[in-house]
């Protein structure tokens, strides 16, 4: 019985370390509870953020960096709460490394039509922001900047 007893709490041990050392190797995925930086929410997405004039689209297009650290690819958005007028007909998000800046996740609003004020409010939205490997997460940037 001590033998069975022995080897069970040894397979448990066995496991608990091997999952340790799998989430400490740099560049592998890293699932709760080993990831430290999670989902971020970021507010206010609105007109600031348009970068319209910039490539004279018609359609409105909102963009922004944030600083996270990493440079992995593997990013994911999607739309939180906000008085969403226009809807936003597609979002992107990737990895990029601005000039005088470090790495970290660009995300790309594509808008349905023009930003519309609500009542005496501008338009804004809130985006969920995840990026695997992010260290920490920046403040958002209007992504006019060399390399977005």
């Amino acid at each position: 019985m001590r033998r069975r007893i022995l080897a069970v709490f040894s397979a448990i041990a066995l496991v608990v370390v091997t999952a340790g050392a799998v989430a400490a190797v740099g560049g592998t995925w890293k699932a709760p509870p080993f990831s430290s930086i999670g989902i971020e929410n970021v507010y206010y997405i609105g007109a600031d953020y348009d970068i319209t004039g910039a490539n004279g689209a018609g359609t409105p297009i909102l963009r922004f960096f944030m600083e996270t650290g990493s440079s992995s690819e593997a990013c994911l958005t999607s739309l939180g709460e906000g008085n969403h007028t226009p809807n936003v007909g597609s979002m992107f998000c990737s990895s990029r490394q601005p000039t005088g800046h470090g790495w970290g996740v660009m995300v790309t609003m594509v808008l349905d039509g023009p930003l519309e004020m609500q009542g005496d409010d501008p338009a804004w939205y809130s985006v969920n922001v995840y990026q695997e490997g992010a260290k920490f997460v920046g403040q958002p940037i209007i992504c006019n900047i060399e390399g977005c």
